[in-house]
């Protein structure tokens, strides 16, 4: 599970095969109750290793460890109440595993199906729903925390079908004035208009 003690979480990511435990659990397929616990407790413990404040290396092991992107990838896609803490989850993985360094951020750029996954949760219909208000709000900060300091990516995703519009919605979106999404679309659409910018210049 997720922890606060980013020293407990970098230790946690040597502990022996569970990295590969986790990986394996993520990406079982099926719907009965004990595969979705399996895979969204997985998600959330993978989500508190990557959280390891400071400690590149495990991010970067994370990232590139053998099945852990492509069981966060697939849960991005699930679809339906049953699924919303894996998506979350995943999601909330994506942001920490963003805090890595540039080769990490340029990985998950480039890594399939991840950016559209996060255009989905950022373009979910507002229903008032606090569920998909924490995905968006993790989905914007995947974004964030993708485009630090590259300016391909950040050309990239701006560039993304979906994404620049799906921000600009939230923007515009009365019903989110006061929500964290809106806090961070509006820090990322302000990113674009510098970016838009430095192109005209």
């Amino acid at each position: 599970t997720r922890c606060t003690d980013e020293t407990v979480a970098r230790d946690m990511y040597y502990v022996p095969r569970l990295m590969d435990c986790l990986s394996k659990a993520a990406n079982l397929e099926g719907t009965a109750y004990s595969v979705l616990m399996a895979r969204e407790k997985s998600l959330k413990a993978i989500w508190g290793v990557a959280a390891a404040k400071g400690y590149l290396e495990v991010k970067k092991g994370v990232f590139k460890h053998e099945g852990i992107m492509e069981g966060i990838v697939k849960a991005l896609y699930r679809k339906g109440d049953k699924f919303k803490m894996e998506r979350a989850n995943a999601l909330g993985a994506i942001v920490y595993i963003a805090g890595g360094d540039s080769t990490v951020r340029r990985g998950l750029f480039k890594t399939e199906g991840l950016v559209d996954g996060l255009v989905l949760a950022i373009n979910k219909e507002e229903k008032g729903n606090r569920d998909d208000e924490i995905e968006r709000q993790y989905a914007l900060g995947g974004v964030n925390n993708i485009m630090i300091g590259d300016k391909d990516v950040k050309e990239g995703l701006f560039n993304w079908p979906g994404l620049v519009e799906g921000i600009e919605n939230i923007v515009s979106d009365e019903r989110l004035k006061d929500t964290t999404s809106r806090k961070y679309a509006t820090a990322i659409n302000n990113a674009v208009k510098v970016l838009k910018k430095s192109f005209e210049g």
